[in-house]
């Protein structure tokens, strides 16, 4: 391999100079003739993946990087451009390798820092990636992006003084941020002043050569604040923009989820026949001492309240709560993503059973918690696919199953920006919306039919309407005593990092704004209101 350009072929070094240059486009045409003429030099992989990542063929640039790396592992660049393509994909663990390994390689490598930031933020590690931004502002305080994400991330947990500080430090340089600008809009927002957080986003929305990531943010955010206005046609019109342009943007992830979602696993558990699930609960041969006096999985259709209810327990002082974390990843690999799993799975012998136990327990531990408490709360809300799992591995676990009306259940899904991950793909259009809702419904509550586990049904808008009464019965059944201290969760919320949508609102405490909102868009629902209407009598809606 050439050790320095004064040993590079001529054609290489001819490309060399026209990327110094700046002149991208002769140097991206070069490309091909060198490599089909044999050379093999690593700025060719690293000038031809960025070429790909350039149209948005981020698996095209993921293999030209890794040939890159091949001839350079040393190379921290090639490691952090490659760890931000496969977070592209959705890869998101493998990326996280490659950042901290070029970090590991030049621990000051600032955009490293934003990169892994970004892709800590996707999975929900909020703390992790704010810790991450602010390293890279320590290394660089010309990190526009590291700022705009800390004000964005003071914006979801309501801190809007925050917000706008972050957002002043992105626009230090004298250049506009968009993310920085929406940052500023939430504040508007948070505020009581959504007329100035429109204004914002609507000049922000007709800069030339925004981001398509960038553009789908600002046009929800800004159908959130018409929301708030009352013009609730012309913020549909917005939500349904800002998710075409959350798919444009991201094409290969979309068809990947699309392909190896959670469509296709609950789709599987569906045709599985309902006398499968009524195996008893895998015995131990060596409990796990981590294992609590009382464990509970709280789980609930995303956007049923579980984010609330989660706050609220975690507010009791006999009780510790986890929150959005895979906890049962390692059991869901091997038994429920192909068809002969749940055979497996009901075949569980004692030792595999305590292996995936303990894998559990150590995933717990891993996101900071030591359910050693007399109640340990698992919340995440696509555990429901889990049940099966839950009732083999946990079977003395209890059950906490978080209810909204199913209309705004499916409204809110199709409002947020979500991550795009295996469920959050099939939000982007509001009909796949609605299949995934009742397809996911109707295995829960089969599951739960056929399951010995303990369960309570938690109505979202009975908590909020009666706080009290509702926590007294949840407390009953964790086994543990009411305590007005529950009362303050919203306060204990603002010092956490709630990796969900509802993270600002929560702080501000309860509010019954989101009860019945569908009733505002019922016109721009009515195509789908007919289907979720078995859902709405089974949960007693009128």
């Amino acid at each position: 391999m050439p050790s320095d350009t004064t040993e590079r072929p001529s054609s290489v070094l001819g490309i060399q100079a026209a990327a110094a240059r700046g002149d991208m486009e002769n140097a991206f045409a070069m490309i091909d003739g060198a490599l089909a003429a044999g050379e093999m030099d690593p700025l060719l992989y690293k000038l031809r993946a960025v070429r790909s990542e350039r149209r948005g063929e981020f698996a095209a640039a993921v293999e030209d990087f890794e040939q890159a790396l091949a001839l350079t592992p040393w190379d921290p660049a090639v490691l952090n451009a490659l760890g931000l393509c496969e977070a592209r994909l959705g890869r998101r663990p493998r990326a996280l390798q490659h950042l901290g390994e070029a970090l590991r390689l030049q621990p000051d490598f600032a955009a490293a820092y934003v990169n892994r930031a970004w892709v800590l933020e996707g999975l929900g590690e909020l703390e992790a990636a704010c810790a991450d931004y602010q390293q890279a502002v320590s290394f660089d305080e010309h990190q526009p992006f590291a700022w705009a994400a800390l004000a964005m991330l003071a914006a979801r947990q309501g801190d809007w003084q925050a917000a706008r500080s972050g957002a002043a430090r992105a626009h230090a340089d004298g250049k506009d941020v968009p993310t920085a600008i929406i940052a500023l809009a939430l504040a508007d927002a948070g505020e009581d002043r959504p007329a100035e957080g429109c204004a914002r986003l609507e000049a922000l929305l007709l800069t030339p050569h925004l981001q398509q990531d960038e553009r789908a943010l600002a046009q929800g955010v800004l159908a959130d604040l018409l929301d708030r206005l009352g013009d609730t046609a012309a913020a549909f019109r917005l939500y349904v923009s800002c998710n075409a342009d959350l798919e444009a943007a991201n094409p290969e992830a979309v068809a990947h989820w699309r392909v190896r979602g959670a469509r296709s696993v609950v789709a599987r558990l569906l045709d599985t026949p309902a006398e499968d699930f009524r195996s008893d609960g895998a015995g131990s041969r060596t409990p796990d001492p981590r294992a609590p006096e009382t464990h509970v999985f709280l789980i609930g259709f995303p956007r049923s309240g579980t984010t609330l209810l989660g706050q609220v327990l975690a507010g009791h002082p006999e009780v510790s709560t986890l929150d959005e974390r895979e906890t049962l990843a390692d059991a869901a690999q091997v038994f429920l993503q192909d068809g002969g799993g749940l055979q497996r799975l009901h075949d569980l012998d004692p030792d595999t059973a305590d292996t995936f136990r303990r894998l559990y327990w150590d995933r717990v531990t891993a996101g900071g918690v030591m359910p050693g408490r007399k109640v340990f709360v698992d919340k995440l809300p696509m555990n429901i696919l889990g049940l099966p799992i839950i009732h083999r591995l946990f079977p003395q676990a209890l059950i906490l199953h978080s209810v909204r009306d199913p209309r705004d259940v499916v409204l809110s899904c199709f409002r947020q920006r979500f991550a795009l991950g295996p469920s959050t793909v099939e939000f982007l259009e509001l009909h796949s919306t609605v299949g995934f809702y009742a397809d996911v419904v109707s295995f829960c509550l089969r599951a739960l039919e056929t399951s010995p586990l303990g369960c309570l049904q938690q109505q979202h808008e009975a908590l909020v309407l009666d706080f009290e009464g509702e926590t007294r019965r949840l407390c009953h059944f964790m086994g543990v005593d009411w305590t007005p201290i529950m009362q303050g969760f919203a306060s204990q919320a603002q010092a956490r990092f709630v990796a969900t949508p509802s993270s600002a609102d929560i702080s501000g405490g309860l509010s019954d704004r989101s009860i019945g909102r569908w009733r505002r868009y019922q016109a721009e629902l009515g195509s789908v209101l007919p289907r979720l209407d078995p859902w709405v009598r089974r949960f007693g809606y009128p």
